[in-house]
């Protein structure tokens, strides 16, 4: 088994085109991590099945099931051949199951304790799509989520995402270990957004003019805690860079990051709300992001306040 964060990675399989890059991307990081690897394939044929059936009708469906379980070990097979992954066989790395994918994937991850779980694209297109199930999967489960949504290619440049609060040096830790195993670089964003405030009095001119110097402080006050969160970070010789930019974080976050070949970034801890373990910031980057999101999990938040 792999040293580091990530020993034990899970991924979701369906056995169509569409979740292979997911299959790829997990063969990536067990090669690259020694991670211990398992590929969970779900079907839900049987799930879809009308509940009136009469025994011949069963057998039916029930062949169509088993059809589909050799597809997909069949697929996976092909995966592996054409991968580095040489010391895996598919027998002895699949977990078949039947089931609402989102269901199974949690049973999963509550069973075997996976570091790191990897699905597909997040938007449903078809029956078979466990990206659909991001928002559902992370709700109940508390490893970190690799979303794919296209086709695996070298990561050579990592964008990591930090809010400054104590617990996003998790994802920073993260992104450096990854880049090293790669031999990536790591562009640190950090995204300032200046103070909103509300006034009942006075011309809004003069009242914006005369906030100006606090407004400045405090952009001045959150670059140096940027500067200082970077300074803090043993790189291991990993080259990075840092970009303090200005405006909303899941659109600048988007938007440098289509310039790289992974996003990391972190998440609030495990809660009943996947909403709220989210945030809206990390959700929406999931759903916008055209390249790999690694969400990161940390526990608790407490946020910086002060220099």
């Amino acid at each position: 088994m792999g040293s580091g964060r990530y020993q034990r990675v899970s991924v979701g399989f369906d056995g169509h085109e569409r979740s292979e890059p997911a299959v790829r991307a997990a063969l990536e990081l067990h090669r690259a991590l020694g991670a211990e690897l398992r590929v969970v394939y779900v079907s839900d044929i049987r799930d879809a099945a009308p509940v009136d059936l009469d025994g011949e009708l069963i057998e039916l469906w029930e062949e169509e099931e088993r059809a589909a379980r050799a597809h997909a070990r069949g697929r996976l097979e092909a995966l592996l051949a054409s991968s580095e992954a040489g010391d895996l066989r598919a027998d002895e790395i699949l977990e078949l199951a039947t089931g609402k994918p989102p269901q199974v994937l949690v049973e999963h991850a509550v069973r075997r304790a996976p570091d790191l779980l990897v699905l597909g694209p997040h938007e449903r297109r078809g029956r078979f799509d466990f990206g659909s199930g991001t928002r559902a999967v992370m709700g109940r489960t508390s490893c970190d989520l690799w979303v794919q949504p296209g086709e695996l290619r070298a990561i050579e440049r990592i964008l990591v995402a930090t809010d400054l609060s104590e617990h996003a040096r998790a994802a920073l830790e993260v992104a450096r270990e990854l880049a090293g195993r790669f031999g990536a670089r790591v562009d640190v964003l950090h995204g300032y957004t200046p103070p909103v405030f509300s006034h009942s009095m006075g011309v809004a001119g003069s009242v914006s003019r005369d906030l100006d110097p606090v407004i400045e402080t405090d952009r001045e006050r959150d670059r140096r805690a940027f500067q200082s969160a970077l300074a803090d970070v043993d790189w291991g010789g990993v080259s990075h860079d840092a970009l303090w930019l200005e405006g909303p974080a899941e659109d600048l976050i988007v938007e440098r990051g289509a310039a790289h070949d992974l996003i990391v970034l972190g998440t609030h801890g495990r809660t009943g709300l996947a909403a709220a373990l989210l945030g809206n910031v990390a959700y929406g980057v999931l759903k916008r992001s055209e390249v790999p999101v690694l969400a990161v999990r940390m526990p608790k938040r407490r946020w910086r306040l002060g220099g």
